[in-house]
């Protein structure tokens, strides 16, 4: 058998996807140093809270963060990049 990807994504877009793995605490800070990251969905965890590190992301266009337990803010420079970013909070 052989298996092929295919992909509706342009192919400088780099996702990270870890919806629903069980994860706990704050988001990792090292995050942050993933500059050409482009988006990034970490809902349906444990998460608690998002480091200030994670604002370095400036490629950032969709940051999911839905259904955990955040408390505390966002970082700021989230939402000021140049890119139109989808920020869903916790609930």
């Amino acid at each position: 058998m052989t298996w092929r990807a295919k992909s509706a994504r342009p192919s400088n877009e780099v996702r990270i996807e870890l919806v629903g793995k069980g994860l706990t605490g704050e988001v990792p800070a090292e995050l942050g140093g993933l500059t050409a990251l482009t988006g990034l969905d970490l809902s349906k965890n444990k998460l608690t809270s998002v480091p200030a590190a994670l604002g370095g992301l400036t490629a950032l266009k969709t940051l999911n963060l839905s259904v955990n337990w955040l408390t505390g803010t966002v970082p700021g420079a989230l939402g000021a990049g140049v890119y139109t970013r989808s920020l869903l909070s916790s609930t």
